[in-house]
């Protein structure tokens, strides 16, 4: 106690007559309100006192929500996570996989209807015309439907 009393009193000493707003004493600062307050409580309990302020401001600094959860984090429930997002990747990777593998499939088959429109009309070129750029305007179509309704989605 009496060692706290003298590193208050040399810290006042310190700081010159008192006229800062705070003292600072070891790591920490005391408001000059705090500071006259202390200096009302008798000399045998100051240390005690001072020791309690400087608890209840770490304790309040340290005591966060973020704080507590992180305090109750195991090795366990870093596990869990891992798998879980493990899991989540591998679906995000199979959904991307088979919408790759659907799109394959409709040009496939697009481009056989085509071939098959000049194959089946090689012999009648006036409606061989007219249906491929019925197919090119639909499929420009399907196109730009696919990309607006795409840019639409990512844009959520």
């Amino acid at each position: 106690m009496k060692d706290d009393r003298k590193e208050l009193e040399e810290t006042k000493k310190q700081n010159g007559s008192g006229d800062d707003e705070n003292i600072v004493m070891g790591n920490s600062e005391i408001p000059k309100s705090l500071e006259e307050v202390i200096d009302t409580i008798p000399d045998k309990e100051q240390a005690s006192v001072i020791r309690r302020v400087m608890s209840m401001q770490f304790g309040m600094i340290s005591n966060t929500p973020e704080n507590s959860i992180s305090k109750k984090i195991n090795s366990e429930h870093i596990t869990q996570y891992i798998e879980t997002s493990k899991e989540a990747m591998e679906k995000e990777y199979k959904e991307k996989h088979e919408a790759k593998v659907f799109q394959g499939f409709v040009f496939t088959i697009c481009c056989i209807v085509f071939v098959l429109v000049i194959v089946l009309l090689k012999n009648q070129p006036d409606y061989m015309e007219k249906i491929i750029y019925a197919l090119f305007g639909f499929g420009a179509g399907i196109c730009g439907g696919y990309g607006i309704g795409y840019k639409k989605g990512s844009n959520e």
